[in-house]
């Protein structure tokens, strides 16, 4: 489920992305969800589940907590309007009745079900809606600025200038919400509708009021961030302990029924050598956080059942920062090219994955409607071709089996990862290693999970590159602007391209916004990114996830990040 879209990009490489190959949307401008009432009632009631995190959460809200473990635990408690379909990655609504998007695309009209209420009993109304927008808007530290820059009234709104965003309004007793847009956008429906849950307007007012027209305050200093005051999902805050776990009971007022579990549990961890441990030793009810090497241990031990799912949506690399100061070189296709040569990605990935992984050349997996059918190049592995366009660049070899550059100075890269024996040190390990034959040095900064977040969202200048990941995908098309366009506010390796740029605008806004004219828009991206190469691609990872036998219900399913898309008819043995 790409329940975070354009924005959100998967920063723990350990995340569980379950997908299946996809077909390209249908171009729908309305629709309803499938029948969702109530459950019937279960044969068993009680229990509680147990998961586990391998890396501490950055905050419990969509506003600021945007990464995948923050998310993988507030998105228990908050909701989308509109959700991928677990199966297809069609979109449907959630909260959500129905939704239309008009003719000329500029005006999107979402149907609220009836009866939504907050766990605290409270209505849930559009003004929640609006009000997580506003927040969003005004804060300096979300991932989501952008996100309605579109809208009409943003950027007043942004700058003080009014004192609402005009272009949302909410009508008939809190059920309807129309959002206009000053831009058509091919992406309208899922953009506005699936990217960002919504918080509860009455209680995050209490520390910030949106009706104001100074730009200066905003709602990041609320405390309800790590403490969720009422919530729209399954489960209920019990005590979030920080750094240790997070407890949630069963929403009784969940909209599509109770569920049968008592207590949902995360519990954090130093890394996967311990979760791998807690689950072998019984103490989590499943993991999604499997490292490929894992595997054959926790199917040996016969207590677990194993789950795979092949995943086009966890696109993991290592980006290169074109604006390096200490690594100008970068700035050369040509040098970009070498590095991809000179990486044996087939090898990691056996090494590293344990075959668990589909290797991929651009940023969109070849199972989508959108990869280019010809055009691209593999860059299989080779030294040879590696130096010699290191030499055309204008790298000279020294003594000491190191090119330096046009200025004289070794080509050396400081490459940020995350440490504790993650995949993203091993690779930057197995890089440190291949890049000796080709005459570059390798500096890994392997970090803790924070500081590696925060010299991403940073943008730190004193890295060359970083291991990461993305979630390209949605039924929508590709969520590239956010992480690829040179004005995305997710592009954290400065890469910038003009012909790229209109190539992402195209599929993403049209102005024809046919399935024919998106597939060769995404397509042209698709090529032009592979010959830029401002990123080494690598592999689309399997999603590996083990669950306790005693768990049932327990499916990991195309389009849902958790594997959660059933956890009300989730059944724990007695």
């Amino acid at each position: 489920m790409r329940r975070f879209g354009s924005l959100l990009l998967a920063l723990v490489i350990t995340a569980t992305a379950c997908t299946s190959s996809t077909t390209p949307p249908q171009g729908n401008q309305s629709g309803a969800p499938a029948a969702s009432g109530a459950p019937a009632a279960p044969s068993v009631r009680g229990g509680r589940v147990v998961a586990g995190v391998g890396e501490p959460l950055v905050a419990l809200s969509p506003i600021l907590g945007f990464e995948f473990v923050s998310a993988s635990i507030w998105s228990k408690m908050y909701l989308t309007l509109l959700r991928e379909n677990p199966d297809t990655g069609e979109l449907e609504g959630l909260l959500a009745q129905s939704y239309t998007l008009s003719p000329d695309r500029l005006t999107v009209t979402f149907k609220l079900r009836d009866g939504l209420v907050w766990s605290d009993g409270v209505a849930f109304t559009g003004d929640d809606y609006k009000y997580t927008a506003e927040a969003v808007t005004r804060s300096k530290k979300t991932r989501y600025q952008q996100l309605f820059k579109d809208v009409v009234g943003h950027k007043d709104y942004q700058d003080g200038k009014a004192d609402n965003i005009t272009g949302i309004t909410v009508t008939d007793a809190g059920k309807t919400i129309t959002v206009k847009r000053s831009l058509a956008s091919c992406v309208g429906l899922g953009e506005l509708g699936e990217t960002l849950a919504i918080v509860p307007k009455h209680h995050f007012s209490k520390d910030w009021d949106a009706k104001t027209l100074d730009a200066t305050k905003n709602i990041d200093a609320s405390a309800l961030h790590n403490q969720p005051p009422a919530s729209m999902g399954p489960f209920v805050l019990k005590e979030h302990r920080s750094g240790i776990e997070v407890s949630m009971t069963r929403n009784d007022k969940f909209f599509r029924g109770p569920t049968n579990i008592d207590e949902f549990i995360v519990k954090m961890y130093a890394g996967p050598a311990a979760l791998k441990t807690a689950i072998l030793t019984g103490e989590l009810t499943y993991a999604t956080f499997v490292p490929a090497n894992d595997v054959p241990e926790l199917q040996a031990a016969g207590t677990l059942n194993f789950h795979k799912v092949a995943n086009p949506t966890d696109n993991q690399f290592v980006g290169w920062n074109q604006k390096s100061p200490t690594a100008p070189w970068l700035a050369s296709k040509d040098v970009r090219q070498a590095l991809w040569y000179g990486y044996d990605v087939k090898g990691a990935l056996q090494q590293l994955m344990g075959g668990f992984a589909t290797q991929t050349f651009t940023h969109t997996a070849p199972q989508f409607w959108s990869y280019p059918e010809t055009g691209i190049n593999k860059y299989d592995y080779n030294v040879a071709t590696a130096k010699s366009l290191l030499e055309k660049a204008g790298a000279k070899m020294g003594a000491d089996g190191i090119y330096n550059w046009s200025d004289g100075k070794p080509m050396v890269l400081k490459v940020d990862g995350v440490g504790g024996g993650a995949p993203p040190g091993l690779v930057i390990e197995v890089m440190q290693e291949q890049y000796k034959k080709i005459g570059i040095k390798v500096q890994p900064n392997l970090l803790a999970f924070p500081a590696f977040v925060e010299r991403t969202v940073t943008k730190a200048v004193d890295r060359d590159g970083g291991f990461f990941g993305t979630q390209p995908g949605g039924s929508e098309g590709e969520p590239t602007y956010g992480a690829m366009h040179s004005q995305g506010q997710n592009n954290f390796f400065n890469y910038s391209n003009p012909a790229a740029d209109a190539a992402i605008i195209a599929g993403r806004d049209g102005p024809d916004c046919s399935m024919a004219a998106r597939k060769t828009a995404y397509a042209n991206f698709n090529r032009i990114v592979n010959d830029d190469a401002p990123n080494l691609y690598l592999w689309m990872r399997d999603a590996l996830a083990f669950s306790s036998k005693k768990l049932t219900g327990f499916t990991p399913k195309p389009f849902d990040t958790y594997s959660d898309w059933n956890i009300e008819k989730w059944v724990m043995a007695k």
